[in-house]
């Protein structure tokens, strides 16, 4: 039997596991084939260049909270719309992301634009 790790809790997990015996996260659901493990993350870019919590919606769809803490979601290869609706005092944005079609792992880095009004993507890592 092989091991994996919770995307929700960062447990160790048996990789025949339905759901996380740890927090309950439904694994299984998040291992369909063809798509891609997207990391976001704020709160951990060099710079201190992040600040603040946005919703992320991913292609019209709320997908969590971005800021103060880092999750992973899967998305399908191609063009997904990212949208950032602040709960500070900043301005909503919008930013396309490309998934290409061999990426395994994306590290998908946000934080405020250099004028401080709105979020943007400040960088994205493939691995695999």
């Amino acid at each position: 039997m092989s091991m994996t790790t919770c995307m929700e809790c960062g447990h160790e997990i048996s990789n025949m596991a339905i759901i996380c015996p740890n927090c309950g996260f439904p694994v299984a659901l998040h291992s369909i084939q063809n798509k891609t493990r997207v990391r976001f993350s704020g709160d951990h870019i060099p710079g201190g260049i992040y600040s603040g919590q946005a919703d992320l919606l991913i292609d019209g769809t709320a997908v969590g909270c971005v800021g103060g803490r880092d999750f992973d979601i899967m998305l399908t290869p191609g063009k997904h719309t990212l949208i950032f609706k602040p709960i500070e005092k900043v301005r909503e944005s919008m930013e396309i992301m490309h998934i290409p079609e061999d990426a395994r792992f994306l590290y998908v880095a946000f934080g405020l634009s250099p004028n401080g009004k709105q979020f943007c993507i400040k960088y994205v890592r493939q691995e695999g």
